[in-house]
């Protein structure tokens, strides 16, 4: 997909111009389309008029005409006044084959310096200027007819307001208006929303910059790091890939939380606390629950942090009877950008439970009900569709036995009101 021109492009276009390259020729250089290229020069060129000579009839050498202008008391001639190029309807612009044709500017025209024809050239910070003067115009006007802002103030307003994310309510609709421009619309005040109504807008954290620790590989990370992962995957490539990790809540119930990064399903139980017992406690449930077998499939490769919970790796990997049941790896210390599927699902889990919320009268039925509506989310990494429509057979299966359901696009709700 083309990007648009930048300035580097146009120094490009100017020294290529300079040294009298063909259009054609620089569109294959620079790997555009030949009418790119040619828009670019036709909109961004600049005029620079004759000012000796301003008459530039082609006919002006054997024209007799008087008072083209309407003036009576004029002697002179038409084709020596310049008023004559505005006034006579006879008047026909001098041609020239490098101004009006390919390369439509005379950057290497031999004739330009005595040439009396107004010209053009293409400079590129002129060209620069005048691309972004275009832009910021074009931004500047509201795009949408009266009938269409009110659609999409009513459709997007309502929507924001149940917690659903820009992105989806614009896949999941036929507004006719791009993700970038209905930021800009809502916070140039155009909506009834404001971003106040967008979680990510005003949710930022000012980054730390914290290094991560170097040294020895504790004992339990030992041949489980993320390189080892890495290198596990690029050797089995087709293998699912859950990521796990644990959202605390403030009483002593926490939720244990999964993340197949293949269709960013999300599953979440509830663990009485944080301990090693109550995680392989969840994970023995799930297996009786879904069936070894489906779970072998599943849970193939299983990435988490380094929480204390998740230390004891054998204990999680392994069946009661001693049977293995999943592949398990760490991520590095204060990296969670390693597991980037999970850590943006639990921004979803966060609309519906604030950090310091406590989790103790929940019940799983609640839970599920929170996850139908993170799952039914459309998805620029699901390419515009839902977790539940990106489903293997086996996660499909998984999801059928667990209760989970889609939810309708539009009926989407992001808010604690879901676990009432």
């Amino acid at each position: 997909m083309f990007k648009q021109l930048n300035q580097i492009d146009r120094l490009y276009i100017e020294t290529a111009l300079n040294q009298s390259q063909p259009i054609r020729k620089i569109a294959e250089q620079m790997n555009r389309p030949l009418m790119t290229i040619t828009r670019e020069i036709k909109r961004n060129r600049t005029a620079k008029k004759y000012t000796f000579d301003k008459n530039q009839c082609d006919l002006r050498t054997d024209c007799r005409k008087r008072h083209a202008c309407g003036k009576a008391d004029c002697t002179g001639r038409c084709n020596t006044c310049h008023l004559c190029n505005k006034a006579c309807p006879s008047f026909i612009k001098v041609p020239c084959k490098t101004r009006d044709r390919s390369p439509y500017c005379c950057n290497a025209c031999p004739k330009k310096s005595r040439c009396y024809l107004d010209k053009y050239f293409y400079v590129a910070s002129s060209a620069e200027s005048s691309a972004k003067a275009r832009l910021r115009s074009s931004r500047a006007v509201i795009q949408v007819s009266d009938l269409e802002l009110e659609k999409l103030n009513q459709t997007v307003s309502r929507r924001l307001k149940q917690g659903q994310p820009l992105y989806h309510i614009l896949a999941s609709s036929d507004l006719p208006v791009s993700e970038s421009t209905m930021y800009r619309y809502i916070s140039q005040g155009i909506l009834e929303a404001r971003n106040i109504d967008l979680p990510r807008k005003v949710g930022r954290r000012i980054r730390t910059g914290r290094k991560r620790p170097t040294g020895e590989i504790p004992a339990y990370r030992q041949g489980k790091t993320y390189d080892d992962y890495v290198a596990w995957m690029a050797k089995n490539p087709d293998l699912e890939v859950a990521q796990m990790d644990l959202v605390e809540g403030s009483g002593k119930k926490h939720l244990l939380t999964f993340t197949f990064t293949h269709c960013r399903l999300l599953l979440a139980f509830l663990i009485p606390d944080k301990t090693q017992a109550s995680v392989k406690h969840a994970l023995d449930e799930l297996e009786k629950t879904i069936g070894h077998q489906h779970f072998r499939k599943a849970f193939q490769v299983v990435l988490t942090d380094n929480g204390t919970e998740f230390q004891n790796h054998r204990l999680l990997e392994f069946t009661s009877g001693g049977e293995r049941r999943c592949q398990l790896f760490y991520c590095d210390p204060y990296a969670s950008w390693q597991k980037g599927a999970c850590e943006k699902n639990h921004t979803n889990i966060r609309q519906f439970l604030p950090k310091g919320s406590n989790f103790d009268a929940l019940s799983q039925a609640k839970i599920n009900r929170m996850l139908n509506n993170i799952n039914s989310v459309l998805r620029k990494s699901t390419k515009e569709d839902a977790p539940f429509n990106q489903l293997s057979v086996t996660l499909a299966g998984i999801v059928r036995k667990l209760g989970l359901v889609r939810i309708h696009p539009e009926n989407v709700t992001l808010r604690s009101s879901v676990l009432k």
